[in-house]
């Protein structure tokens, strides 16, 4: 769904499971404890009125300090992994929730995903491409090379397919 949308940015709620960069509310510190992984960039909430920060994560108030959450959520915040359901394609060696917490730390960067970078087959349907683990692209590009290479008329270069449903 959040691959349709058009915005800066998207706060969702909830969502423990999502590969995705996660600001922790939190009320106290069993909660942090619980909680607490490396997806979690900011922590605010109630917790924030004891503690200014929590095993190097910064503690901010929602309520005086809501121009440097802003900033710190443009700082950290990337375009959403393709593959935001954790394990489905670990191209790059980790699974997408593991490389949200490695880009928030600094060790990799947005780019770093395998995915995104492969440009040997694209699919699009109705004008919107859809992203393929490099498993599945690999697959596609192969099975359909197979069958045009075999054509009559073929020449290497660029093909393009248009199935109307």
């Amino acid at each position: 769904m959040l691959s349709r949308l058009d915005a800066d940015f998207v706060i969702v709620e909830g969502m423990k499971s999502a590969a995705l960069p996660r600001i922790l509310c939190a009320e106290n510190e069993e909660q942090l404890t619980e909680l607490l992984n490396d997806s979690v960039f900011l922590i605010s909430g109630k917790i924030a009125d004891n503690l200014n920060d929590f095993q190097q994560v910064p503690v901010l108030r929602s309520q005086n300090e809501i121009e440097k959450i802003a900033d710190l959520v443009e700082e950290k915040v990337f375009e959403v992994l393709p593959f935001p359901e954790n394990g489905k394609c670990r191209a790059c060696g980790l699974s997408c929730r593991q490389m949200v917490g490695e880009i928030l730390k600094g060790n990799k960067k947005r780019t770093d995903c395998k995915t995104d970078r492969l440009e040997e087959s694209k699919l699009k349907i109705n004008g919107k491409e859809i992203k393929m683990a490099p498993f599945v692209q690999n697959i596609f590009h192969d099975t359909v090379l197979g069958f045009v290479k075999n054509l009559k008329g073929y020449e290497k270069g660029k093909i393009e397919i248009t199935i109307n449903e």
